[in-house]
């Protein structure tokens, strides 16, 4: 996946996150496309999809990758 399609998933996840989820569900976004975030810079993505400097939460949702299981 492409730097740019990323950043659509996260910015299209986080406007359908309900108000008070919003942070949440970028980990979320973190932790189920953490595979093909390797080698993307997580600042970029963020700054793309208008989030500002969201990058050190999605790199927590990828670290949780390896120890959650989504529904």
């Amino acid at each position: 996946m492409t730097t740019d399609e990323l950043a659509g998933l996260l910015r299209e996840m986080h406007a359908k996150a309900p108000d008070g989820d919003k942070s949440l569900h970028m980990t979320l976004f973190a932790i189920k496309y953490a595979d093909e975030l390797v080698g993307h810079s997580l600042s970029e993505i963020s700054a793309l999809a208008g989030l500002g400097k969201s990058g050190p939460q999605l790199a927590l949702g990828r670290k949780l990758a390896r120890h959650v299981v989504l529904k």
